[in-house]
């Protein structure tokens, strides 16, 4: 009997501005704010499942970047400045096979009709939608991502947006090991069918930060400021080479390419990337 496995992936959608203008903040909420009038589009049920529950969302999705190499948005006041002609792109990650194929279609559906969007108050035509990065496809499964043997103790951890983490009603914006960690964890254990232990957070403990250099940011939501930490940190497990701990810290590792990692991942905050060295 074959078995079924759950596709996970990342894709990029690209937009142009049809007016000039200002986005409040960075664009990441009202990008949220377009996938779920979409998805009550097609059922208030599906929009109403994945907003209302009490789940870690099962996408992520970056703030509005740039487009082209090259090419910088115009910030003021930590809000877009857009001028008309501009475009910019989006990524989206989502660890739920269901919703993953519907966001696709629902981008892909926009294109087809030739309908515009909203970001904010300004008036955009999304004119790609693209399922490949970097010349490759970036889907996969949590199988296939299980099947990887552990891979070399270092970690290097890029943010494509700035992270931030919530803990005990505290907003911490460096991301250490466990924060990192125990944000994959329940992500993972809440889409994957193949649970993993939580007592693995103990060995968190052990993981050394080797080398980093972040910065402060600051994003704009409508009604609060968020600080996030954006930069790149190197994580060491050489502590944990060749243990059970180290193979799943690889997994969780390869995962946050596809989830990302910390709060507010379904406003445009956590997106990353991440890489063995």
């Amino acid at each position: 009997m074959e078995v079924k496995h759950t596709v996970i992936g990342r894709f990029y959608v690209s937009l142009r501005f049809e007016k000039k203008g200002v986005i409040h903040g960075r664009g990441g909420e009202q990008i949220h704010g377009i996938i779920f009038r979409e998805l009550k589009k097609i059922s208030k049920e599906i929009s109403t499942h994945y907003h209302d529950s009490e789940k870690p969302s099962a996408f992520a999705i970056s703030y509005l970047l740039p487009d082209a190499p090259g090419q910088k948005p115009y910030l003021e006041n930590g809000n877009l400045i857009i001028n008309k002609g501009d475009t910019l792109r989006f990524i989206a990650g989502c660890v739920d096979e269901g919703l993953l194929s519907v966001l696709i279609k629902v981008f892909l559906e926009i294109i087809r009709d030739s309908r515009i969007v909203r970001i904010g108050n300004i008036p955009a035509t999304i004119i790609q939608t693209n399922l490949t990065g970097k010349g490759k496809t970036e889907f996969t499964t949590y199988e296939e991502i299980i099947k990887k043997p552990a891979r070399k103790t270092r970690i290097l951890l890029r943010t494509i947006t700035p992270v931030s983490f919530r803990h005990n009603g505290m907003q911490i914006s460096f991301p250490q090991p466990f924060n990192v960690f125990y944000s994959l964890l329940k992500i993972w254990n809440n889409y994957s069918k193949i649970k993993f232990d939580e007592s693995l957070l103990e060995d968190a403990q052990k993981i050394m930060v080797s080398k980093y250099n972040l910065r402060s940011e600051i994003i704009n939501f409508d009604n609060y400021e968020i600080f996030g930490s954006r930069g790149f940190i190197v994580y060491d497990l050489s502590k944990l080479k060749g243990t059970e701990s180290h193979r799943i810290f690889n997994i969780l590792a390869d995962f946050a390419n596809y989830s990302g990692i910390g709060y507010k991942r379904s406003m445009g905050m956590g997106m990353v990337e991440i890489k063995f060295i």
